[in-house]
């Protein structure tokens, strides 16, 4: 059980409001670019992402809430409609081959209703739940 209150995300500020609306955007363009067109791509994964090694291909559909919080190492490929909820930071070393469909979430919610609820909340004041984001590692040659 989570007991302090700054154990928990608040996803309604404006701040992060922000960077996950930047992030739908940047994929978005991704999604759209042309396969062929490697340097706009590679542009759009460096300002995405926290950090991309090289020889990394991410085929689309690729989601992510922030981007800014995944840290890519060399020879890396995520295959196609994957999902990386990066609330907190998600590390992938090298070497590494992350298959369709995977999903990578940081973030949860306590489970008991009493303790994910936000009792007395009201609407405007954030989020109505609590959530925690815990980072995730995958090492290298995986």
């Amino acid at each position: 059980m989570r007991d302090e209150a700054e154990d928990f995300l608040e996803t309604a500020h404006p701040d992060a409001l922000r960077q996950i609306a930047r992030a739908r955007e940047l994929t978005r363009e991704y999604y759209f670019s042309a396969c062929s067109d490697t340097r706009r791509r590679s542009e759009i994964l460096r300002e995405l992402l926290g950090g991309i090694g090289d020889n990394v291909m991410i085929d689309t559909p690729f989601h992510c809430d922030y981007g800014k919080n995944i840290f890519l190492g060399n020879n890396v490929v995520i295959n196609m409609n994957c999902i990386l909820v990066d609330n907190a930071p998600i590390r992938i070393g090298s070497q590494v081959l992350i298959a369709s469909n995977v999903q990578i979430y940081t973030a949860s919610h306590p489970v008991l209703p009493q303790e994910r609820l936000v009792t007395g909340w009201k609407k405007g004041k954030g989020t109505f739940f609590r959530t925690y984001a815990l980072p995730i590692e995958i090492e290298d040659q995986v």
